[in-house]
């Protein structure tokens, strides 16, 4: 699930941590999209999928945070 690309930039940049944590949350949002156009009807696998994409998306949310915070 991990297959995305992160655009190059100066890896001196302050804000390189949070570029790359914020394309990974767009990876997992564009993902989840994608994924969510062949879902039928509310099942419990279907659940847990869209779950695990949250639970993705809160812990990139809360490392952009934290990283934020160390400056």
């Amino acid at each position: 699930m991990d297959n995305y690309e992160v655009p190059p930039v100066d890896p001196n940049w302050d804000y390189l941590t949070q570029w790359e944590i914020i394309h990974h949350l767009k990876y997992l949002v564009d993902e989840l999209i994608v994924q969510m156009e062949f879902w039928d009807e509310e099942a419990e696998d279907t659940n847990r999928t869209f779950e695990e994409f949250m639970l993705g998306v809160q812990e990139d949310v809360t490392k952009c945070r934290d990283s934020i915070a160390l400056f």
